[in-house]
């Protein structure tokens, strides 16, 4: 099909540069007659109006001249690479069976990690609980102990007023009232004490012959409700919607909120 160049015309303000390298040290991988007319398809391409049938036609040719060289091309660039991948491929297979035992220890071993970090994370949590239990059960049983006391001078107030003693029965009861205060304080203080920061594992890890592990925080989502996420976070699925809008047995391509509509394409052979 090259060999078909030969009438088309040449603008002429074409510029006299050449699209292809010098190549010095290592043979064309086209002929020179092929280089020629790969020329003068890329001056048709690059510098040609096309303002007329004909010179269509010459745009047609010159299309169809490039697309064999393209072909040629790739032939013989499969003609040397093909041996060459087939070696670089032998390499990376012979190499795997030694790298891929050994990146599946890696990914092994950092699931135990992590699963082991998960696990401290929970003990600590739990230890944080339980000291919360303690402190609330020695809380009550502190706040109970003063309420008795409270509950004894109420009734010893109440005795001294049946007796007589006014002023014995006064001061009986303002202790009884103390003796509440202080309960509702000790239960309102336990329950605003913080629980003890109880500290988290080292974040390096040092090995005995010099490896290092360190953690670092990785954010990461899921979705919990997907008509609630922002327009700006939703991607379109461009392959899905063009397959969609070109199946000829839907003549309506209606796809709310997208204009559908259709462009003409030139296609040569």
């Amino acid at each position: 099909m090259i060999e078909q160049l030969d009438d088309i015309l040449i603008p002429a303000r074409a510029a006299p540069h050449d699209p292809f390298p010098i190549l010095e040290d290592q043979e064309f991988p086209l002929k020179f007659w092929q280089l020629d007319k790969l020329r003068k398809a890329i001056l048709i391409a690059e510098h040609g109006l096309i303002t007329t049938d004909e010179d269509n036609s010459r745009a047609v040719d010159a299309a169809m001249i490039l697309r064999a060289g393209e072909q040629i091309l790739e032939e013989k660039r499969k003609e040397r690479a093909n041996p060459l991948h087939h070696q670089w491929k032998a390499i990376n297979d012979f190499y795997k069976q030694f790298t891929d035992p050994l990146a599946k220890a890696i990914i092994i071993l950092r699931a135990k990690q992590r699963m082991y970090l998960v696990q401290q994370d929970r003990l600590r949590k739990e230890e944080e609980a339980r000291w919360r239990e303690e402190q609330d059960a020695r809380s009550l049983a502190a706040a109970s102990n003063i309420a008795d006391e409270a509950r004894a001078k109420s009734e010893e107030a109440a005795r001294l007023e049946v007796a007589g003693d006014m002023v014995a029965a006064s001061v009986a009861f303002a202790a009884a009232e103390e003796k509440e205060a202080q309960a509702d304080h000790v239960i309102a203080e336990a329950a605003d004490a913080p629980a003890p920061m109880i500290p988290r594992g080292p974040t390096i890890t040092r090995g005995a012959f010099g490896g290092i592990a360190y953690q670092v925080t990785v954010w990461k989502f899921r979705v919990t409700d997907f008509d609630a996420i922002p327009s700006q976070w939703l991607m379109i699925d461009e392959s899905a919607v063009l397959k969609a809008i070109r199946r000829k047995d839907d003549p309506e391509r209606e796809i709310p909120g997208l204009e559908i509509y259709s462009e003409r394409e030139v296609r040569s052979r």
